[in-house]
């Protein structure tokens, strides 16, 4: 009679640990998965937490001193080691028609309303215009911004010349920066005015002017 053949059964390669190829290879496919779906997890989250808690920016302002105006309502803030000097301005017949600040650091301005600070404020009844000349200066920018809430227009530039006046005295590469806006009948205006030996204030004549608001 003749012998049934052998049927040969094929087994998976063991290796000496116990696990076959095709178990370590989806062991690692596992592992891998794990890994990549952790990391993708804890970026989403990290990721809303920046969007729930936003970088606190500084107020670079915090310390300053705050000025406020009860006749005209409004407030502005000037740094602590300045000084502040305020005059009204009388029209016809007495009547107050505005304001004039001025401020600067304490070794650069006289207490006195003859006094030309770092930075002049001025809040006066319409009228009263001081437009700068483009062809004096060198780097003319005019440019359309928003100050306290208005509409506002801002020019800047360094002086090409020197110049002297009854009530304009600048060097030579000296830098002007003006807001200057119309608000209810009266007429805003932001000036800086440095020359190339008193420094340069320009940072905080842009966060003077930050801090400016009607009431």
């Amino acid at each position: 009679m003749p012998e049934e053949p052998t049927q040969v059964q094929n087994t998976p390669t063991v290796t000496s640990h116990g696990l076959s190829k095709t178990a370590k290879i989806l062991i690692g496919v596992s592992v891998l998965a794990v890994i990549l779906l952790t990391g993708l997890a804890w970026w989403k989250v990290t990721d809303s937490a920046k969007e729930d808690n936003p970088p606190v920016t500084k107020d670079e302002t915090a310390d300053w001193v705050t000025y406020t105006n009860d006749r005209f309502k409004f407030q502005i803030k000037y740094p602590k080691n300045w000084l502040k000097v305020e005059c009204e301005q009388s029209g016809p017949g007495g009547a107050i028609v505005g304001v004039n600040l001025s401020f600067a650091p304490e070794s650069t301005l006289v207490g006195s309303c003859e006094s030309v600070g770092i930075v002049s404020f001025s809040y006066l009844e319409a009228g009263y215009m001081q437009i700068l000349d483009e062809e004096q200066f060198n780097n003319f920018k005019r440019e359309k911004v928003t100050v306290g809430g208005i509409e506002a227009t801002k020019t800047s530039g360094q002086y090409k010349e020197t110049s002297t006046g009854s009530s304009n005295n600048v060097e030579k590469d000296g830098t002007r920066i003006q807001y200057l806006s119309d608000h209810n009948g009266y007429t805003l205006l932001l000036d800086y005015y440095s020359d190339p030996s008193s420094g340069d204030y320009s940072r905080e004549f842009e966060l003077l002017a930050s801090t400016f608001k009607f009431l």
